[in-house]
């Protein structure tokens, strides 16, 4: 089981307080106070710990060394790595520690993340057999890697198009973004005849300014941040 305990400012301290700001004498207590707080069961060897932005109280990082040593849970911590850099005053860096870089995601694992576990496959299959995908499959591949372009791989957009325009949801907004001629659109046509029942907003993205027509929502590119 993996649960992610977002323990900001204010909770960390609170729960500092409770335990007398001493983890090394009160982590049965603190690990109480925890599963109350959050409402999550932690199981032995199993579960993990997310500290996020971690670098927030320093304190908090220092006592990873406490924690780890119990051996109960798995810990992460997570930072802004400037930040985390520059807040050590004071504090013991654990030496537990092992600092992993990560990256945002690149189009396999964007893919992963909507749920897209063919693409990536035939796009490896047709590079490994120097094959052509053809004009329907091109048209398809081109308007997954342009989705992927729009929304980036920074987990917290992809989180938020996953949440907007989820087929399993009640409705869903299909954005079609255009290079050139803004005026066809036969790809967001033909999805949303299919499914009508189910469409709330269109998009179009493009390069021109903003305009609405025939139901449609025409978004220069600079708007798409603040859907």
């Amino acid at each position: 089981m993996r649960i992610k305990c977002k323990m900001m400012n204010g909770d960390l301290r609170r729960i500092r307080i409770y335990t007398n700001g001493d983890l090394r004498y009160n982590l049965d207590f603190f690990f109480l106070q925890l599963q109350q707080l959050t409402g999550v069961r932690l199981y032995e060897k199993e579960s993990v710990i997310i500290f996020d932005e971690v670098q927030l109280l320093p304190k908090a990082r220092q006592a990873i060394k406490y924690l780890v040593a119990d051996g109960r849970y798995k810990y992460i911590e997570t930072g802004s790595l400037l930040s985390i850099k520059k807040n050590t005053k004071d504090i013991l860096i654990p030496s537990e520690e092992h600092k992993i870089s990560m990256y945002p995601m690149d189009f396999e694992e964007f893919l992963w993340a909507v749920g897209d576990e063919i693409t990536a496959d035939t796009i490896k299959l047709l590079l490994k057999s120097k094959k052509s995908a053809g004009n329907a499959m091109h048209r398809n591949l081109m308007r997954m890697f342009r989705l992927y372009m729009l929304i980036g791989g920074m987990p917290q957009a992809v989180e938020a198009y996953l949440e907007h325009n989820n087929p399993k949801g009640d409705k869903i907004n299909p954005i079609e973004v255009k290079s050139g001629n803004y005026r066809g659109h036969k790809s967001l046509d033909v999805f949303c005849d299919k499914y009508s029942s189910r469409i709330r907003d269109k998009y179009v993205v493009h390069t021109k300014d903003y305009k609405w027509e025939n139901g449609i929502h025409y978004l220069p590119v600079y708007m798409i941040p603040f859907l």
